[in-house]
């Protein structure tokens, strides 16, 4: 019966070692899950906040170029209009020497027609 006492007494240091060993293999477990966890939320936050700064500079960039866009549009526009008022003033100038052409044809003209009225003039008498 000793034997027995000592078996079953030997059991349960066995059993509750056994335990204590669970209770901490328990608890490393969990802190491991609560590091685990913890390490996750913290790369959550930080792909979060790169993918803020992402959006950010690509917005920014965005509003830069088309501040550029802008720019180039108004720098196209403005050398347009150079160029209109220069083709402008070119045919102007045209327009001018062509009805400066034609006041001296219709001068000549003129001229030729009194000299050939007055030779006809001459020849009648």
């Amino acid at each position: 019966l000793d034997d027995f006492v000592t078996k079953v007494d030997n059991y349960k240091t066995e059993i509750e070692d056994a335990q204590t060993k669970l209770k901490m293999q328990k608890a490393e477990y969990e802190k491991d899950l609560k590091e685990a966890l913890k390490q996750a939320e913290n790369r959550r936050i930080m792909a979060v906040k790169d993918g803020e700064e992402r959006r950010l500079q690509l917005e920014t960039q965005k509003i830069k170029q088309d501040q550029e866009n802008a720019e180039l549009l108004k720098k196209k526009e403005y050398d347009h209009q150079i160029a209109l008022e220069e083709l402008e003033q070119l045919y102007q100038k045209k327009i001018a020497i062509e009805t400066e052409k034609y006041f001296k044809l219709e001068q000549t003209k003129l001229e030729m027609q009194r000299m050939y009225e007055s030779e006809m003039e001459k020849l009648k008498k």
